[in-house]
């Protein structure tokens, strides 16, 4: 009789443990998906296209992603409006941008991108070579490579 209570307690505590285990899963958030984290507006600290790096000081750019669209502005001015999609299954992963207001509107734009909590790195193809992909973050001939900081509301 006391092995049988004795089991029961066990029984009771193992119960217990399960139950308190299952609620705390619960309780933590599905991990974000990387659209969900790009949400935001982000500065160019870094920029390199065609091999040379740009002076980012003088012409403070910025890109602010909001849902699936996304607004890229110098200064005060908003340079152009568009949509972007991406693809995290790839490596480096993808993400493509088209416009659909100011200069490029109706371009679409072929790059990648890395994440890192609050810095992104973006590359793509310039002129001619927009809808060709970069392989990495070099900023080469043909391609731009930026690197942004998230900007706090």
């Amino acid at each position: 009789m006391r092995n049988l209570k004795l089991l029961a307690a066990l029984m009771l505590c193992a119960s217990v443990a399960l139950f308190a285990r299952a609620q705390d899963a619960k309780k933590t958030p599905p991990a974000k998906s990387d659209k969900e984290l790009l949400q935001g507006t982000w500065k160019v600290v870094k920029k390199t296209k065609g091999g040379e790096a740009e002076d980012v000081k003088d012409n403070p750019m910025t890109i602010k992603f909001a849902g699936d669209a996304a607004s890229a502005t110098i200064g005060s001015e908003t340079k152009g409006e568009g949509r972007f999609t991406i693809d995290e299954g790839k490596s480096p992963r993808w993400i493509t941008l088209t416009g659909t207001s100011g200069p490029n509107a109706g371009r679409e734009f072929a790059a990648i991108y890395e994440l890192d909590g609050d810095t992104l790195k973006l590359a793509y193809g310039t002129g001619e070579n927009n809808k060709t992909r970069p392989k990495d973050f070099s900023g080469k001939e043909g391609e731009a490579a930026e690197v942004l900081e998230r900007q706090k509301p």
